[in-house]
Parts: C-alpha cells; structure tokens; sequence
C-alpha cells in the first residue's frame, strides 16, 4: 500500500503489485476534485502488511509471517514482519515552475528544486557537470516534463551546467 499525505489538507491510497525484480507503480495520485496535485511537501509512505492479508502467492515469497522480508525498513510486530518506508517529496506546479523559470538563468539549485536531485551526475575535465534524470513509466507527461522538453532524452533528461553552475 502506498499513501500520499500532506498535513491534514490531503490524504490518499493506493494499491500496488510487485512485478519481478520488486519494480512497483501506483495509480496517478489526483486532488479531491481530480485535478492535478497541489504544489508543497508530501509524505510518501510504502506499507507492506502482515502476511496473514496477503495472497497465498504472497506468501510463498514473504514467508508465512514475513520472516523472509529484510532490510533496514523491514519491522517486527506480534503479526509477523513488515515493511514500512517514508519519505518526503516536493511537488511542484507548473505554474509556481513558470514563475521560478522568469527569474532568469537556471542554476544547480532551480533545477534541484523543480527535478530533485539527479538519477546520476557526470563530471568533466573542464569544470562542466552533467544532470541526469531517468523518467519511470507512466510519469512522460508530468507537467513539469513538457516545460523541460528541450532537454529531453530517450528516457529522461540531461542537463549540463558551466563551471559556475549556470545550465548551457
């Protein structure tokens, strides 16, 4: 199960499967009245319960209890073994990414704050440093992606900046 929170303004579920090599995606996560996501900072939180609710399948991976689950988010309770993962993003929108975008060059820090960090960051010789950023399926055409599209790659973006931080 994966939830969506900001604050008390805005709560949201979904159910996951976990295809091999433990890719998963959700359902595209909408605003009450079905729109797109409001801007700010969102706990995403990844829950796997108890084995007893999951299928036979399920169990056959996890253990009868969860004993087969490991790793730093794996918690043990009296049901058995749980995963149980959060963490923060920031959404923005494409306006508040249109307003960012009218203060001039783009920097380090105002593709960080519209992208988050990179997939992978290259160095070279001369001072320039190139950004990576791999889209996931389902997410071509997020908003803010379409603003970006002339750094678009195959599969996601790659920006570079000069010695002082200034995106060419």
């Amino acid at each position: 199960m994966v939830s969506l929170i900001k604050g008390k303004d805005y709560k949201a579920q979904s159910k996951t499967m976990v295809s091999n090599g433990g890719l998963f995606s959700t359902e595209f996560f909408k605003n009450k009245d079905g729109g797109p996501l409001n801007s700010g900072t969102y706990t995403v939180s990844i829950i796997v319960p108890y084995a007893a609710v999951q299928t036979d399948s399920v169990k056959k991976i996890i253990g009868k209890h969860g004993e087969l689950l490991t790793g730093r988010y794996v918690r043990s309770e009296s049901g058995g073994n749980i995963v149980d993962y959060k963490t923060s993003i920031v959404i923005k929108q494409e306006e508040d990414v249109k307003k960012h975008q009218a203060h001039g060059s783009q920097t380090k820090d105002s593709i960080r704050a519209m992208m988050g960090e990179p997939s992978q960051v290259k160095r070279g010789a001369n001072g320039k440093e190139t950004w990576i950023y791999i889209i996931r399926p389902g997410e071509e055409d997020f908003p803010i992606y379409r603003l970006l599209a002339g750094y678009r790659s195959v599969n996601g973006f790659v920006f570079t900046f000069d010695k002082n931080g200034i995106l060419k």
